[in-house]
């Protein structure tokens, strides 16, 4: 009986024992289990926190008000008065001699103030490509004044125009490079006529570096896309952010369908608008003498091997010109001007403003050529210089005396 009792007794202290071992080993690891599913539930906690925070940023309820109260001064009527000399009253004026004559007629457009003391950016169509016979601009506050077309550019469809006066209401520039497919985008213009004057509509970044074609020889590149409504008369005013600043000025609208409007990135404007309010003018438009296409346009269908992704690619040169000089060649992708990268059209013909208002400074060009990069040095001219060049080896002395 007594070693039975001493049997049970030393049975029970092993399972007492057992217990308390097997406490000891598991409670630490099932608090560690605890404290790590408790870490990763902060850490799940903070991101979604964060993700919240970053959509909730904006007050949805007030943010198309806001951004018309902080752009709407800005934003300006352009009308315009020009000279059409392709219009024919009928087939008899067309064949008995009143063909020819001019009819005056209106245009009406949209611009944005980008200087306090009067300059205001817009299209180059709004101002009839600078051979308006007169602009004026109509303010936020009713008045009117009359402009002057200070720059323009078809190939870039941006003009600059300037009216007497200070203490305009400045809009605010963003960074286009900074814009993404999704992000917010407000349009405000003049569609139709003034009786819809400074009409705003919403939409989305719908996609970026956009080419588009502009005629059978002519494209656009670098477009920001929106489906925001843009229609006649928005053209030359402003694309918004949520933060009621400029990040594109409207240029155009495809036809044959819905929700395609596009807009020139205002970093590529940045450019003129710098000059302009440091120099007072934008000089003639510098010469490369180059044709060329944006890469990414034709490196697909060209089958081209390349290292660089972004570029200008070089189709033919001209003789004598700043180009030839440098050493390019037909094939050579030009990536960057002196200190900007060039990622297409756009770029290039920006930089070679900003570079070529001091003719005597020589560029430098970074090249790719066969899949190796090269650096080029040239010094530019101006359009005049080119062909006076080609005047003169054209002239008839020139071939009989070799001058």
């Amino acid at each position: 009986m007594r070693n039975k009792l001493g049997n049970f007794f030393s049975g029970l202290l092993g399972v007492v024992i057992g217990c308390v071992v097997t406490f000891v080993a598991i409670v630490p690891q099932a608090n560690r289990v605890m404290t790590t599913n408790t870490s990763n539930n902060a850490i799940n906690e903070i991101a979604v926190e964060k993700t919240n925070a970053d959509i909730s940023k904006y007050d949805f309820t007030n943010l198309y008000k806001n951004v018309a109260k902080s752009a709407m001064p800005s934003v300006v009527g352009i009308t315009t008065v020009f000279l059409d000399d392709s219009s024919q009253d009928s087939y008899f004026d067309f064949y008995f001699g009143n063909g020819a004559t001019s009819r005056v007629r209106e245009g009406l457009g949209t611009g944005v103030i980008v200087d306090s003391s009067g300059y205001i950016l817009t299209n180059s169509h709004v101002v009839e490509d600078g051979q308006a016979e007169k602009v004026n601009v109509l303010f936020n506050d009713g008045t009117t004044k009359e402009a002057e077309v200070k720059w323009y550019d078809t190939s870039l469809d941006l003009a600059i125009i300037k009216v007497e006066g200070e203490n305009y209401p400045v809009a605010k520039l963003g960074n286009s490079d900074n814009v993404e497919v999704g992000d917010i985008a407000i349009a405000i213009g003049n569609p139709l006529g003034l009786q819809f004057e400074r009409t705003m509509t919403q939409g989305i970044i719908s996609g970026i570096d956009r080419t588009v074609s502009v005629s059978d020889s002519t494209s656009m590149s670098n477009l920001l896309q929106t489906d925001a409504s843009i229609n006649q008369g928005n053209s030359g005013g402003p694309l918004l952010n949520a933060n009621g600043e400029v990040i594109g000025i409207n240029t155009i609208k495809a036809t044959g369908g819905e929700g395609l409007g596009f807009s020139i990135p205002i970093n590529t404007a940045k450019v003129f608008v710098d000059i302009i309010k440091e120099n007072g003018e934008i000089k003639d438009k510098p010469i490369l003498g180059v044709k060329a296409i944006t890469l990414s346009q034709i490196k697909n269908s060209a089958k081209l091997e390349t290292q660089t992704k972004d570029g200008v690619y070089v189709h033919s040169i001209y003789d004598n010109s700043p180009a030839q000089k440098a050493g390019l060649k037909k094939g050579d992708i030009i990536i960057k001007l002196n200190d900007d990268t060039i990622k297409n059209m756009s770029d290039l013909q920006a930089s070679l403003y900003k570079y070529g208002q001091d003719l005597n400074k020589p560029v430098t060009i970074t090249i790719e050529r066969n899949k190796k990069e090269m650096v080029l040095k040239t010094a530019l001219m101006t359009e005049d210089e080119i062909t006076n060049i080609k005047k003169k080896q054209s002239s008839p002395l020139n071939s009989l005396f070799g001058n």
